[in-house]
C-alpha cells in the first residue's frame, strides 16, 4: 500500500500497468497528475477573476507564439500579477472584434473590473455600498486609535476633530457623494472620541452630534456636519457646471 494526498491506497486499488512499470512508478505518475491538476486549477481561478475563458486564453497565447507552460503561468499569476495581466491582454488581442481590446491597444490604457479605487476614490456601478468607502472610514479609525491612550481635554479633542479628523475625507467628498450611512458612521466615531471612555465604557453624551455641529456663536462647539460639507461641495460643482464652458458640459449637453 501507499499514501498519496492523505489517502491510503493499496496495490490492488492501483490501475493496471505494463510489466516493466512497478506499482511505485504508478504512484509517482498519479502524484504528478495531481500536482498538474492543482496548477491548472490555480491558473483557471486567476483567469476567471479577469473574466477570461481559460481555453481562449491558452489558444490566444499559442496564436501570439507565447511559449510558456502552465506551471510558469500559474506562478506568474500569483507572484507577478502585472506581468500576468499583460499576458492576458496579449491573448485577448489574438481574437479580433473586441472593442475594449482595440481601445486599449490604441490608447495604451488599462482596464480593471469594477468596483475599483482610482486616485483614492471608489469607482463603481450600481447602488452605493458602505464597503466601497471602507478606506475612508479606516483612516479616521486609525487616527482615533492613536489618540485613545493620551489624556486630552474636551478642548484638545475638539481641536483635533476640527483640524484633523474632519479634514481627512474632504478630498473624497469633493468628487463623490457617499451614502448617508457612511457619513453617520464617521460622525459616530468622532462623537465617541469626543466624549471619551471610562473603564472601557463610553461616557454619557450630553449633546447630540447635530447640536455640537452648530456654530460657536450659538454656544456650541462648532463641528462641521459631513452632510452639509458634502452638499456644499456638490452645490459648487453644479454652479461651475452651469456657469463655465467646459468639455464635460459640452459632452453632457450633446447627449
Amino acid at each position: 500500500m501507499a499514501i498519496l494526498s492523505n489517502t491510503l491506497i493499496t496495490y490492488s486499488e492501483l490501475p493496471t500497468c505494463p510489466p516493466w512499470m512497478s506499482p511505485w512508478h504508478t504512484v509517482a505518475s498519479l502524484n504528478l497528475e495531481c500536482m498538474a491538476s492543482q496548477v491548472v486549477g490555480k491558473l483557471q481561478l486567476c483567469i476567471q477573476k479577469l473574466m477570461v475563458n481559460y481555453g481562449n486564453f491558452m489558444h490566444g497565447l499559442m496564436k501570439e507564439n507565447v511559449q510558456l507552460n502552465r506551471k510558469v503561468l500559474s506562478e506568474l499569476s500569483m507572484l507577478e500579477p502585472y506581468s500576468f495581466n499583460a499576458l492576458v491582454d496579449t491573448s485577448r488581442s489574438a481574437f479580433p472584434g473586441n472593442k475594449t481590446d482595440d481601445i486599449k491597444k490604441i490608447t495604451k490604457f488599462q482596464s480593471y473590473p469594477l468596483p475599483m479605487q482610482y486616485l483614492g476614490c471608489p469607482v463603481y456601478c450600481g447602488k452605493k455600498k458602505v464597503v466601497y468607502y471602507n478606506n475612508m472610514v479606516a483612516k479616521v479609525v486609525n487616527k482615533v486609535q492613536g489618540w485613545q491612550t493620551k489624556y486630552l481635554s474636551y478642548g484638545g479633542k475638539a481641536v483635533l476633530i476640527k483640524s484633523v479628523l474632519q479634514s481627512l475625507p474632504l478630498q473624497l467628498l469633493s468628487v463623490v457623494q457617499p451614502s448617508k450611512g457612511v457619513l453617520k458612521q464617521m460622525e459616530k466615531i468622532m462623537a465617541s472620541f469626543f466624549w471619551g471612555k471610562d473603564d472601557n465604557r463610553y461616557k454619557k453624551r450630553w449633546k447630540t452630534w447635530g447640536d455640537l455641529c452648530l456654530p460657536g456663536q450659538e454656544g456650541e462647539v462648532g463641528f462641521g456636519s459631513l452632510q452639509d460639507i458634502c452638499n456644499s461641495f456638490w452645490t459648487k460643482l453644479w454652479w461651475n457646471f452651469r456657469t463655465q464652458n467646459t468639455l464635460l458640459k459640452e459632452f453632457l449637453e450633446a447627449k
